[in-house]
């Protein structure tokens, strides 16, 4: 399993920095839930943007208790 931080990775698309842009977004945005096909829509021009980076960004966010994952949609459970 690869590491949240590895030197030789963009740091843009570190977990840690991808969930804490999916949080930031969502909380501009005055949602607490939200699709993740709609996650997708707003990130997908980005240049860190992978499908893999998406997973493990919410993976990150579930496992720390910042967002619970209910079928398609992330509730954020932060401020």
């Amino acid at each position: 399993m690869p590491n949240l931080f590895s030197t030789g990775e963009n740091l843009e698309a570190a977990p840690a920095v991808v969930g804490y842009r999916i949080l930031k977004d969502m909380k501009e945005r005055k949602q607490t839930r939200v699709s993740i096909f709609e996650i997708v829509d707003r990130f997908v021009g980005e240049r860190w943007f992978d499908a893999r980076h998406l997973y493990y960004a919410l993976m990150f966010l579930f496992s720390v208790g910042l967002v619970e994952i209910e079928g398609s949609y992330v509730v954020r459970n932060a401020d």
